[in-house]
């Protein structure tokens, strides 16, 4: 039972006025003592804790289950029984009714809709990772020779013509040779770099409110068309203000394959055309030469038997031994043709990349964050930017199959 407000003041008085005697018993006890011996100290203590927990006790409300305070208004008596899942009557329905707020006021405490009240209890976890589609580069960068400048291009002699060596007797007349030329400026192999760019604008609030670093998903993606771009004029570009490609340069040469169809596509390849490709090399190229084929021609070699049944595409067997075709490695290149092969289309080379194509990087790639040409759109601007040149350099070193 709880006690009400004239009883629960008796109650704190008793317990005021035990602890007053208390302390009187003791006092003169520690006058004649002095100090008191350490068991009885602590017996006084714990004598003295029990009576301050006992009121502390008092001075709560009762817990659940006991008689509702009787200070409290009819409305907070019923809500405290309903509380407590005691049956309440029907004036206390009414009371607790009546101390609702109004309709308008009341909120709806429902989560979700029909069978989706679930879902707002068990959310869907947010994966902060952007799914994105594959590019198609091709990696020919990685096989060409590299070289880097601080000039608007770069210049290298190339030897035209071999000198002439012969034998002659004790005193017979030496010629001069001249039939090498070396060193003239018709001599001169010259690569000029060409500026490339993308623009890409954000908006502020993106770059405020997103929970990715947008700033550094940008400078990936860009980064990655850039490494595309390169990719396709290294093979494909006109020289015109971009890199002088390896298909589209004068000194390369294709053999075309022979058909045996009249489809004109990438199925006239045969064994044949690929055996012979290497050979059609010096076997100074061929000791660093590897194989370069689109998606297509690859799907189409690995077809492929010679005339003892054998594929010329062989799988990795270990760790040690990737894939190769005919023995030799081999890069993908998607960039070789535009597409599916046609007429003219070069989808096979082969050669020492090294040697026959050079890159030159003027600048790999800058970055200027704009945050003021664009602000009464409220964006910022990003201005990605890199100079490179590129070409053929030794034409004998690669050849390649063409569709007839």
């Amino acid at each position: 039972m709880a006690l009400n407000e004239n009883e629960l003041k008796d109650f704190r008085n008793t317990v005021s006025e035990l602890r007053d005697t208390v302390e009187e018993q003791v006092k003169p006890l520690r006058e004649k003592v002095g100090e008191m011996p350490a068991d009885v100290e602590a017996k006084m203590d714990r004598i003295t804790e029990r009576i301050a927990d006992l009121e502390t006790k008092k001075n709560r409300r009762e817990k659940s289950g006991g008689e509702v305070d009787s200070g409290m208004s009819d409305g907070r008596k019923a809500f405290t029984k309903w509380l407590q899942n005691k049956a309440l009557s029907d004036d206390e329905v009414q009371a607790l009714n009546k101390s609702a707020p109004d309709i308008e006021e009341r909120k709806d405490l429902s989560i979700g809709t029909g069978g989706n009240q679930s879902d707002s209890l068990a959310p869907a976890e947010f994966v902060q990772e952007i799914i994105k589609d594959a590019v198609e580069i091709s990696p020919f960068r990685q096989v060409a020779r590299v070289r880097s400048t601080t000039r608007k291009e770069a210049e290298f002699p190339k030897l035209q013509g071999r000198p002439n060596a012969a034998f002659v007797s004790e005193t017979g007349t030496r010629t001069d040779d001249t039939s090498t030329d070396f060193g003239g400026e018709d001599d001169l192999v010259i690569i000029p770099t060409h500026e490339f760019y993308v623009n890409v604008p954000v908006t502020r609030q993106m770059l405020e409110d997103s929970v990715f670093d947008v700033e550094a998903e940008v400078r990936e993606v860009v980064a990655t068309e850039m490494s595309q771009l390169q990719g396709n004029k290294f093979l494909q570009g006109t020289g015109t203000r971009e890199p002088q490609g390896l298909l589209t340069s004068s000194d390369f040469s294709a053999t075309a394959a022979t058909p045996d169809t009249a489809s004109n596509d990438i199925t006239d390849l045969q064994a044949k055309d690929i055996r012979k490709l290497p050979y059609r090399l010096k076997q100074q190229y061929r000791n660093n030469a590897s194989f370069g084929v689109t998606r297509e021609a690859l799907r189409e070699i690995m077809t492929l038997e010679d005339s003892q049944g054998q594929f010329l595409f062989q799988p990795m067997l270990s760790g040690d031994v990737p894939s190769n075709i005919l023995g030799f490695q081999f890069t993908e290149m998607q960039d070789l043709t535009d597409g599916t092969a046609a007429t003219g289309d070069v989808p096979v080379t082969f050669g020492d990349y090294n040697r026959a194509y050079y890159v030159l990087d003027r600048l790999a790639m800058e970055v200027i964050r704009d945050p003021y040409s664009a602000k009464k759109q409220g964006k910022i601007e990003y201005h990605f930017r890199g100079r490179v040149g590129g070409d053929l350099v030794l034409g004998e070193a690669v050849n390649g199959i063409s569709i007839p």
